[in-house]
């Protein structure tokens, strides 16, 4: 989940939500419209003021159940079990990818973020450490299927 793209430069200021919209926890039905004035100089007076083409409009966002959701079509198709786990735990090795025969990676709406340089907090699609343990994963033989929004654009930009 994250707030939309900001603009904060000497002169602008806002929320520039045709960047990047964000994604929000379930849905958002607080959005009126995209942001039309951004000038700093206008502080006070309309910074921030924004359309109305959005009112009474939801928005779809995170509903955390992906990996039930392909879970269930997983055994639907013949019957196979299924475990999910973090992509954190299996770059520390927590996971391994090597102990089954399938491995699903859901990456939905996640994309190259600097959102929070404060916490040095970076993501990616496809971290270094994600690529070379899928890399040898595939190269032992194993099946991968990757599902998600930016899975080949954001691998256009450097890596995390």
């Amino acid at each position: 989940m994250s707030g939309p793209a900001t603009v904060d430069t000497p002169d602008a200021a806002g929320f520039d939500v045709t960047a990047d919209p964000g994604v929000p926890y379930r849905y958002d039905i607080s959005l009126c419209g995209a942001q039309t004035v951004f000038s700093r100089s206008q502080a006070g007076k309309s910074l921030g003021n924004s359309g109305g083409e959005w009112e009474g409009m939801k928005f779809a966002g995170n509903t955390f159940d992906y990996p039930f959701i392909h879970g269930k079509a997983i055994q639907a198709a013949g019957g196979y079990s299924f475990v999910s786990s973090s992509d954190e735990a299996v770059e520390n090795g927590m996971v391994q990818p090597n102990q089954y025969d399938v491995v699903d990676y859901l990456l939905g709406l996640e994309k190259e973020d600097h959102s929070n340089p404060a916490r040095n907090t970076y993501y990616k699609t496809f971290s270094s450490p994600m690529q070379r343990i899928l890399t040898s994963y595939c190269q032992s033989g194993g099946n991968l299927l990757v599902s998600g929004a930016y899975i080949g654009s954001d691998m256009n930009n450097s890596q995390g």
